[in-house]
């Protein structure tokens, strides 16, 4: 069963808003009505509409035949489960075949940062299936991964979609509907504090499409939320933040490219995740 809020569960419905919208808008994209869609999956129109609104418990089999039919990624587990766990369950082994890897940004970090991975014990660089997937538009990025790898991350291949990234869809590198497909990922816990980090994830938004740094997960005491992490280099322009931020609609940390190359970024990130959840902790 997927659990969804009931009617005098405020708290609830705020968390899976972003699921009900999604299921809304979609359909209304489609130009569809609730009763045809429920039709077409195969579910009643009153289970359908309570979908939408979040009010009831439903079929975790019917409501993701519903997403499936929109082209959404499938829908929350009510499993209690921590994302370690879920990680382990729908890890996907690095492919067997090679792709053209992103060899300036990857060379660019052995030429000019080779101090700082010898200083990481990284001088060996990232695994080729990584490098092969991996987006990364600045070397400072690539810095940035291999800092949490140091610090004992683990490099996986996780869809997003599967651990209820809901907000907006998710894109490929060529613009396209990336769905529940995986992508490489950095799993890091210390303490309390579980992580998924994705470099370079592109979203679609209601008013733009935006690549991020990253897209993080984070779990602490049982609770998790999603944020975007943004690099701001020598060249960033600043006006563009609040946009981008409003059209995300999720917590944006932001970082200077002087704190990764000075080897601090891991520190930072726990910090900036830790006080992300004192709001959480202190409304509960």
């Amino acid at each position: 069963m997927v659990l969804l809020p009931c009617d005098n569960n405020s708290r609830a419905a705020n968390r899976y808003s972003p699921l009900m919208n999604s299921i809304r808008r979609r359909r209304l994209e489609l130009k569809l009505t609730q009763r045809q869609l429920a039709s077409l999956c195969r579910v009643s129109q009153p289970q359908l509409s309570r979908y939408e609104r979040g009010l009831t418990q439903g079929s975790e089999k019917k409501l993701n035949r519903v997403l499936q039919f929109l082209g959404l990624p499938p829908g929350p587990s009510t499993s209690r489960a921590t994302i370690r766990d879920l990680v382990r369950r729908m890890r996907v082994a690095p492919p067997s075949f090679s792709r053209p890897r992103q060899e300036q940004s990857w060379k660019r970090v052995s030429q000019c940062y080779r101090s700082l991975l010898a200083r990481l014990k990284m001088l060996s660089g990232l695994p080729a299936w990584f490098q092969d997937e991996a987006e990364c538009d600045s070397a400072v990025e690539h810095v940035s991964v291999c800092i949490l790898v140091s610090a004992g991350g683990e490099l996986l291949r996780v869809s997003p979609a599967r651990l209820g990234f809901w907000p907006h869809p998710l894109l490929d590198s060529h613009g396209k509907a990336l769905g529940a497909r995986p992508r490489p990922c950095v799993h890091w816990q210390i303490g309390e504090l579980e992580i998924l980090y994705w470099p370079q994830v592109s979203v679609r938004t209601a008013s733009r499409d935006c690549r991020l740094d990253a897209l993080v997960l984070c779990r602490k005491n049982g609770r998790k939320l999603w944020c975007a992490v943004e690099i701001d280099g020598k060249g960033h322009e600043a006006y563009q933040d609040q946009q981008r931020t409003r059209a995300l609609d999720i917590p944006v940390l932001r970082f200077n490219e002087e704190s990764v190359l000075k080897l601090n970024f891991a520190h930072d990130l726990v910090r900036e995740l830790t006080a992300l959840f004192e709001p959480l902790s202190q409304a509960a």
